[in-house]
């Protein structure tokens, strides 16, 4: 298992932050891929940006709750839930 460096994995966040894009696609770039990334660089990851399950968007965690959705999703989760 590769550990990436803690700048790649800031710049990694950089570049998925606020985009749809493919993080195996994006740790390619790196020379790596996601089966072979140490579990404790995907944590560190995790602590920057997190994809949401259900747009597949990438946000800073800090948009995350406990759940897997953003921000946007969960607000728009329960506006559709308030008019049944």
């Amino acid at each position: 298992m590769q550990k990436l460096k803690p700048e790649h994995i800031n710049e990694l966040a950089e570049t998925l932050d606020g985009t749809c894009r493919d993080l195996d696609t994006e740790l390619e770039k790196l020379g790596t891929n996601f089966a072979t990334v140490h579990i404790d660089s995907l944590a560190a990851l995790d602590e920057i940006v997190l994809c949401c399950s259900q747009c597949g968007w990438w946000s800073e965690s800090a948009d995350f709750d406990d759940s897997e959705y953003c921000k946007e999703c969960r607000e728009e989760n329960i506006e559709n839930a308030s008019e049944y």
